[in-house]
């Protein structure tokens, strides 16, 4: 059970002198590893400004020497080793994720704000394929999250974007996300990498109690999910691209070239066209071999980019969108009186990027049929039809975001849903997995997706798949005739 947590309102005004006491230890810290900190004046300056590091700024505990930063190994998480996870030539490269934990508690001990004492102790809480999730607890029950990037190599760019975009959607949504407390933007800091500390939001994700759920209770979860869409449409951008400070849209960031420092971030892009083919360029891709078919891509998809260019929903304005929106992303605090669950966070805004409402209003994939699970089907379908209609009643009968959200379903597409799996949110580790799929994707588009052998569907987990009907009844394992105004959800 969480502790209450103090209120941002009432951070503690730090003294010159605790500050520098907290600096001089660290410093100390850092020199065993032969690094070095910032000047007590610099470090002050901080934490004046609430014990957070803004993302243009220098850390006050950093590392400068890339080489020499190795602790001792009781001040080391060994337990934690992680794998490669990189791109084209650089797969074979290997940097363990090592973190020091010692600096860890020092930093949340005198740099957070707020006065829980002492950091005692820093505990695993999750890992996902870019971050090392971290609790951590202290002396007065309080706890907070701590979020350290498992590849040194992340640019910066986007730990910024993403905090930004918490930020923003802090100020000007009622979307619940974890107050940041402090940010680390230096791969080389004595804790082993860049990190954010930040607010323990409270419930569980929803993938560890769906299953336990009643009909019920499940689709009142899938409800509120739906509204959250349904708020992050109502956040207008100029561009497609990713987030800055203040809503600003600035160029795109995603993983697919994060390790690949020749590769700038496109944009910001203003139209679709401009946003597909930045992933198409001479530099594209991640093997040359996907390169050599991306003029066969860009020749194929010029028609049917001209044939939709006027439709709303691939138009600005455009929306903000969670890529990675699905239930392991979604906090839900349990009714103890036996009520339905209640959303209490929405968190890993990594690479959320600023595009066409098309692709803001998608299904969750743990509500998408897979052909090796039918037995969760029927109860797919019944979420799914939960989850549009939550998004419909967020607006008025008749109104012009509700429909924009209908035509969005109706018009689920393979050419659209396809190429950013292949292109924009993929990391392929063979040149031949890449070239392969991009080598179908081509055919798909010269034969016409209704008609392609290979039977791309807009969702691949069913072979069989068929769009959903509002108009239907389904049937025992949950599948449908498709009606004529869904027909081009394949098309």
């Amino acid at each position: 059970m969480l502790s209450r947590a103090t209120p941002i309102d009432s951070r503690i005004s730090w003294s010159t002198r605790r500050l520098q006491s907290a600096v001089n230890k660290l410093e100390a810290m850092n020199q065993e590893h032969g690094v070095g900190v910032l000047t007590e004046t610099e470090t002050c300056q901080q934490a004046s400004r609430g014990a957070r590091q803004s993302p243009n700024e220098a850390d006050a505990q950093v590392a400068e020497d890339k080489s020499a930063r190795e602790a001792e190994p009781n001040n080391h998480d060994d337990a934690h080793m992680s794998g490669t996870h990189k791109s084209s030539s650089s797969y074979s490269t290997f940097h363990p994720l090592i973190l020091n934990l010692e600096a860890i508690k020092h930093v949340a001990t005198f740099f957070l704000p707020g006065n829980h004492g002492k950091c005692l102790d820093v505990r695993d809480l999750a890992s996902g394929s870019f971050h090392v999730v971290k609790l951590l607890d202290f002396e007065d029950g309080w706890s907070c999250v701590g979020r350290f990037a498992e590849y040194k190599e992340e640019p910066l760019r986007n730990l910024e974007s993403e905090q930004a975009t918490v930020r923003y959607l802090k100020k000007h949504s009622s979307i619940p996300v974890p107050e940041i407390y402090f940010v680390n933007n230096n791969p080389d800091h004595v804790v082993g990498t860049t990190f954010v500390l930040q607010e323990r939001l409270t419930g569980q994700s929803l993938s560890k109690i769906y299953d336990d759920l009643s009909m019920d209770h499940k689709l009142a979860a899938i409800s509120q999910m739906g509204e959250v869409v349904a708020n992050l449409s109502r956040l207008h951008f100029p561009a497609i691209g990713s987030l800055k400070e203040h809503g600003e849209v600035g160029p795109l960031q995603n993983y697919v070239y994060d390790d690949e420092p020749s590769r700038n971030p496109t944009g910001p892009h203003h139209t679709l066209k401009d946003f597909m083919f930045s992933f198409l360029s001479a530099d594209g891709g991640q093997f040359a071999a996907a390169r050599a078919l991306f003029p066969a891509v860009k020749e194929n998809l010029e028609p049917l980019l001209a044939e939709h260019a006027q439709k709303t929903i691939l138009n600005p304005p455009w929306r903000l969108i969670h890529v990675d929106f699905n239930w392991q992303n979604v906090l839900f605090q349990q009714n103890e009186s036996g009520g339905p669950p209640r959303l209490s966070g929405v968190i890993d805004w990594d690479c959320s990027f600023t595009g066409p409402v098309y692709y803001l209003y998608e299904y969750p994939p743990f509500i998408q049929d897979d052909d090796l699970e039918k037995d969760r089907w029927k109860t797919n379908k019944a979420a799914r039809k939960q989850y549009v209609k939550s998004i419909l009643d967020s607006f008025p009968e008749g109104s012009e975001a509700r429909n924009e959200a209908w035509e969005c379903f109706r018009q689920k597409s393979a050419w659209l849903n396809r190429f950013t799996d292949i292109f924009f949110l993929q990391r392929w580790y063979t040149e031949s997995s890449e070239s392969i799929f991009v080598e179908r994707y081509v055919r798909a588009l010269q034969e016409g997706w209704v008609h392609a052998k290979n039977g791309w569907n807009a969702y691949p987990g069913r072979r069989n798949y068929k769009p959903d009907s509002e108009f239907r009844e389904e049937s025992d394992d949950g599948s449908e005739e498709s009606s004529d105004e869904c027909s081009s959800h394949s098309s």
